[in-house]
């Protein structure tokens, strides 16, 4: 369970040096739709689904999904301000 905590402040650490330092607009991820955790966290800090590719990229000798997920500043900071319950 801690490394799950310490993943979860990491990406939370990195949208924040996204929009409050670097002044961004928009962040997105790109990850494996199976990678269920990986998902959770990103969802956690707000970010949503936004696409989900079939079979756009090959690896490892097949042939796999790619699912992007994404939020802009706004979105971020209101999260930030009022996070979900649990979390």
């Amino acid at each position: 369970m801690r490394g799950a905590w310490l993943r979860d402040r990491g990406r939370a650490r990195d949208a924040r040096l996204a929009f409050a330092e670097l002044a961004l607009h928009r962040i997105y991820a790109d990850v494996d739709p199976r990678n269920l955790r990986s998902i959770r966290v990103l969802e956690r800090i707000g970010m949503r689904r936004e696409a989900h590719f079939v079979q756009d990229v090959w690896i490892k000798g097949e042939w796999c999904d790619t699912m992007m997920l994404g939020i802009l500043a706004h979105e971020y900071h209101r999260v930030a301000v009022h996070p979900r319950a649990g979390d």
